[in-house]
């Protein structure tokens, strides 16, 4: 199965998680940079394409992980 399309502008898949539309996602690079996004804001794509861009990268830095937020259980029980 093709997730997403390879080449020189986007390079290798590096990390992938399940998340819901109200969920929110956390990027972390080498360098110390934290990108925190909610899902519902990150255009939606066919699965033969090249994907969006989420985080930009210095150079020599690289993508460190990717993390679904936990919700906080007061923001449960509203």
């Amino acid at each position: 199965m093709i997730a997403i399309q390879q080449s020189d502008r986007n390079g290798k898949v590096v990390a992938a998680a399940l998340v819901r539309p109200d969920d929110e996602v956390m990027l972390i690079s080498t360098g110390g940079v934290l990108i925190r996004t909610k899902v519902k804001s990150i255009r939606e794509m066919s699965r033969g394409t090249q994907g969006v861009t989420l985080i930009n990268l210095d150079e020599g830095e690289k993508l460190a992980g990717l993390e679904r937020v936990a919700e906080r259980e007061e923001e449960e029980d509203e």
